[in-house]
């Protein structure tokens, strides 16, 4: 089969020394697992890096090439999947260890419909950025949705998945539950950018020519890195080095340097509201040396410093 039946009591992370018996709803394995029992509260994460994988039943099969990230939703019926000789990772989590917030019942609603009722509406245009971040799951039509994985994507994937495995299961500080919260953050960030690429939408912050969408692409892998400098890997006929800048502007709305800053403040952003990390930690995450600098740029987005901006929202922990 390939896969492993869990119960996922078994999985669920529980703090032992510090925050102890305190249970978190990310539940991270190194095997690719099924819920014995699905709970209809839980969303999955499977990312399947080789072997054979067959999604449906009987005539309709069909075949899910490798590797693949797969977005399973248990609110509604899930496809049967057949693996074999694969290897990956699962990751099982509930709306909530997003953000507080989204544990109320606005995560019923889609993206984009509003709640009748007045406070279930200023909640759902609170957390309109954290509900994107569930598009893969919740908005596809598709359960599971597979999204192909690159090889410059996979490397990214596993160190991601790796840094937050290493937070649930050593829980090396008093900041692990955070800090594992931030790593699971990042991940939705970069799949949800798989997402809307491989389907074009709106939820991307601009329209991509189609000779841009590997340069963007590699801009939203690499952000992190403090050297990243975009360039094109390989400029299409019509995009010399020289007017890449140029053309990279008309294309997409912006010159690359100032797309690279408002992908990291948006992801610096994510982490102010959803987490409690120090203001240095998260400017490194966003792939800056220096915390004066992101404190910079974000406030000449925001109009505002970091801190200042997240003081704006509630606890995301409750």
């Amino acid at each position: 089969m390939g896969s492993i039946l869990y119960r996922m009591a078994n999985l669920q992370t529980v703090g032992r020394e510090i925050h102890q018996g305190i249970a978190f709803d990310i539940y991270s394995s190194v095997d690719l697992c099924i819920p014995e029992s699905p709970d209809p509260s839980l969303l999955q994460l499977m990312y399947i890096d080789e072997g054979s994988v067959l999604s449906g039943s009987g005539d309709s099969e069909s075949s899910i090439f490798t590797p693949v990230l797969l977005c399973l939703n248990y609110r509604n019926p899930v496809e049967r999947l057949t693996l074999s000789n694969a290897k990956g990772f699962s990751v099982f989590f509930k709306p909530g260890v997003i953000n507080h917030g989204l544990a109320s019942g606005v995560f019923d609603c889609a993206a984009d419909e509003l709640p009748a009722d007045q406070d279930a509406q200023q909640d759902k245009n609170l957390f309109r950025t954290e509900r994107v971040l569930l598009s893969p799951f919740i908005k596809t039509g598709k359960n599971p949705y597979p999204l192909p994985v690159n090889g410059t994507i996979r490397n990214r994937i596993l160190r991601m998945h790796e840094n937050l495995h290493i937070q649930l299961v050593s829980q090396p500080d008093r900041f692990w539950p955070c800090r594992g919260r931030s790593f699971f953050l990042e991940i939705l960030m970069l799949l949800q950018s798989m997402y809307a690429f491989e389907n074009n939408l709106a939820s991307l912050p601009i329209r991509i020519r189609d000779e841009f969408y590997p340069v963007v692409r590699d801009i939203h892998v690499h952000y992190p890195e403090p050297d990243f400098v975009c360039r094109p890997g390989s400029p299409p006929p019509l995009l010399g080095p020289l007017f890449f800048s140029y053309r990279f502007r008309r294309s997409v709305g912006s010159f690359p340097s100032r797309y690279v800053r408002n992908l990291r403040c948006s992801v610096g952003a994510n982490l102010l509201k959803n987490t409690m990390l120090d203001l240095g930690e998260i400017a490194r995450r966003c792939g800056y040396l220096d915390e004066k600098r992101f404190a910079g740029d974000f406030r000449s987005i925001e109009g505002i410093h970091p801190l200042d901006w997240r003081s704006r929202f509630p606890n995301p922990y409750g």
